[in-house]
């Protein structure tokens, strides 16, 4: 269909009214599916200009493709010929036109979408669930504010596929070029009001493009400057795979006087390349675009508000203490095989000491309860544990596999055997089923065990795991049922639990390029106003923050829990945790920002080049740090300026109220309690040899997921994730 004539000034729509701004000659081919004014007689290959009116006409370029589930595109189209009526301006100036350029005006009894490429279509006023088509563009224009279409309707399928917020706002206007989708979303830069609320006067003069939503739900949102000087412009998107990108906007001038000033300030000429690299391609001369700045929105040296963790140590690097900011935290004695025999944090005090094989034997804490005695055979297997509470004796196999567990402890004698196959797998338990022959599971894949039934893929990954019914028992339908979706990659992107097929939970789970998991989204069953029982409609959100394979930040929208590690290792040794309240008091002001807004003669607010804002960046981190380097203390004379002048205009930092608490954990890593500042057990748990949480004691509600080094417990699934893949503690 490219470059077939579409609508003309003076076609009709199907309520009658008439294109009345436009080329005379309109072509399909636009990326946005609204077609593209060409001019009369113009042509989109060859020598793109019109003989008989002069007109230049570009065809489509794409300028930038952010690749993923519903890829984000950027791309422009040309051309000079205008009509007589005026026609609104897009972002590009006159004649240009891009995708995001699209706009709704809404009048009184009209509706006019404009594609500010110099050409309007005119709709009348639609009502909630009301759709306007032209059929000299093929395009639905669609307006909000019901749960679904008529069955009959070309759209019906493709309404569906919206969520249901943008389906029942009346506020909403949605247009479509095809059944297959996708939707654009047309609303305001702001917050859309909701259904009942009244709307603020005066009112935007145009709904914008917001965002796309494709007919598998996907959706893609533009995020849009409300105010300023790109108030309007997309600023920022959120694709469909959920992750966030930022357009920094400039112009040629301010990059240019950007790379003045760099040379002015460093005394050094514009690079120069190397005779060496090809000054052609087989395309022709390189353009010269290359990566010359990035910016972070996220700081590794100052990482979120946490003050700078400082280790102690000497030697070859043996620990000696550890400091948060200026707060000692932990101190380490050594033997002099520079073996840790003492850590002190606050009042808590824990002795260690060592066999003459080098191997862990004892732990005693200034608290009785948690002692522990370590007994090792002559084959360095552990074979006992011995606390004030229980004693716990390990058989093997011979080949060094944990064959039983002998559990003793006032009134209490409990032995429980385990039995694996060649591979490592879990056979069922020799006395609750002495009649089992198994000895080996086919295809290396555990099928059954005492409690689910599961089941897997061709690529082996488990897919379901459902209630096991015991034999004899009758089928109620009461069985819940686990099911595991993966992407292309064999990570888990999506779980549910059902049960009486009413969905009980569901979650949703994102990863960074290196596959680790940024982010979790969990929908849980809950009774509405009307007391009916439904998944959630809001989903509680966790982001997790990692430092290489190590997670250290696990954030929700009630707190921040921060875990610094031993060093070189993935056992935990500080817990800090801030409520979001307190994290969001330390928001302020930069230094730049202060001086701009107030830097006006009549004390408005200015505009910074962007250069002078990065010097007064790094200024400002110097004096946080309080480390000011004698280049920016002579740029600051050269000003008459001082260091103390810069620092009185400063927002004060404000320092969140924080609950610090220290790992104590066993011999393998495994938290077994949390120490409060004060010396306080705060939280304690017992576990299972496979890291199963047996007893749990958590007074004051605080959220200890760490489970063996590297796992983290996931209430929703009660599978263990820990970095490369989910491991599910229940199978050993």
């Amino acid at each position: 269909m490219s470059g077939k004539p579409a609508a003309r000034q003076g076609d009709m729509t199907q309520y009658g009214g008439s294109i009345v701004q436009g080329s005379a000659g309109v072509r399909i081919g636009a990326p946005t599916g609204v077609a593209c004014s060409v001019c009369p007689g113009g042509v989109t290959s060859g020598h793109p200009v019109n003989p008989l009116l002069g007109a230049k006409v570009l065809p489509g370029e794409t300028d930038l493709a952010l690749p993923g589930p519903l890829p984000f595109i950027l791309s422009h189209t040309y051309s000079s010929y205008r009509t007589k009526t005026p026609a609104p301006v897009g972002s590009l100036g006159p004649g240009w036109k891009m995708p995001a350029d699209i706009r709704l005006q809404l009048r009184d009894n009209t509706l006019i979408l404009s594609d500010n490429g110099g050409r309007s279509l005119y709709f009348e006023h639609l009502f909630p669930g009301e759709d306007g088509y032209s059929r000299s563009e093929s395009l639905w224009l669609v307006r909000g504010g019901v749960a679904k279409l008529d069955e009959g309707h070309r759209l019906a399928a493709l309404w569906q596929a919206l969520p249901e917020e943008l389906r029942l706002s009346p506020h909403r206007y949605l247009a479509t070029n095809s059944p297959q989708g996708p939707w654009w979303l047309l609303g305001w830069c702001e917050r859309v009001p909701e259904a009942d609320e009244v709307l603020p006067a005066p009112l935007p003069p145009y709904r914008v493009l917001t965002g796309l939503v494709d007919r598998f739900g996907r959706t893609q949102t533009f995020h849009r400057e409300a105010a300023g000087e790109f108030s309007g412009e997309i600023t920022g998107v959120t694709d469909g795979a959920g992750r966030h990108f930022r357009l920094v906007l400039t112009t040629q001038a301010q990059r240019a006087e950007e790379a003045r000033q760099q040379a002015i300030s460093g005394g050094t000429e514009p690079s120069a390349f190397p005779d060496t690299l090809p000054g052609y391609t087989e395309y022709g001369r390189d353009n010269g675009i290359r990566l010359s700045a990035v910016w972070l929105t996220h700081d590794p040296e100052y990482p979120d508000s946490l003050p700078a963790v400082e280790w102690l140590a000497y030697g070859s690097g043996y620990l000696t203490g550890m400091k948060l900011g200026d707060t000692p935290l932990v101190d380490f004695t050594r033997d002099r095989l520079h073996r840790e025999t003492l850590r002190s944090f606050g009042r808590y005090e824990l002795t260690t000491a060592y066999t003459p094989a080098g191997q862990l034997q004892r732990q005693h804490l200034n608290s009785l309860q948690y002692d522990r005695d370590y007994t090792w055979n002559d084959n360095g297997e552990l074979i006992r544990i011995s606390s004030p509470r229980q004693t716990r004796s390990y058989s093997y196999s011979t080949t060094g596999r944990l064959t039983g567990v002998h559990t003793t402890a006032a009134n209490l004698d409990i032995r429980i055997p385990y039995a694996t196959d060649p591979a490592g797998n879990r056979l069922p338990d020799p006395e609750l089923h002495p009649d089992s022959t198994l000895s080996m599971w086919p295809d290396n894949r555990i099928a059954r065990d005492a409690h689910y039934l599961y089941r897997y893929d061709r690529h082996g990954r488990l897919t379901e795991k459902t209630d096991l019914i015991p034999e004899g028992g009758i089928r109620t339908d009461d069985e819940r049922t686990h099911r595991y979706h993966y992407d292309s990659q064999h990570r888990l992107v999506h779980y549910t639990r059902t049960q009486y097929a009413e969905p009980l939970v569901e979650s949703r789970y994102l990863y960074d390029p290196l596959g680790r998991r940024v982010a979790k989204r969990v929908w849980r069953r809950e009774r509405d106003l009307t007391g009916w029982m439904s998944l959630s409609r809001k989903p509680q959100v966790t982001w997790y923050g990692w430092d290489g394979d190590r997670l250290t930040t696990i954030q929700n929208d009630r707190t921040r829990i921060q875990t610094i590690y031993q060093p070189g290792s993935f056992t935990p040794l500080i817990r800090v945790e801030t409520a979001t309240g307190e994290q969001a008091k330390t928001q302020r002001r930069s230094l730049a920002d202060a001086l701009q807004q107030s830097g006006g003669e009549d004390g408005g607010s200015v505009v910074f080049p962007p250069v002078l804002v990065q010097m007064l960046d790094r200024l400002e981190s110097e004096i946080l740090a309080d480390r000011v380097s004698e280049e920016s203390r002579r740029w600051l004379a050269s000003c008459g300026l001082t260091v103390e002048q810069m620092q009185n205009q400063m927002d004060p930092v404000y320092t969140p109220a924080r609950k610090i608490h220290l790992y104590h954990c066993d011999h393998r890593g495994l938290p077994l309690v949390l120490i409060s500042t004060e010396g306080a057990t705060e939280w304690c748990a017992e576990y299972d040899e496979w890291g199963n949480l047996l007893n749990e004691e958590n007074p004051h509600q605080l959220q200890q997921l760490i489970r063996l080094p590297g796992q983290q417990y996931d209430e929703e699934s009660g599978l263990y994730y820990n970095r490369h893949r989910y491991y599910d503690p229940l199978q050993g």
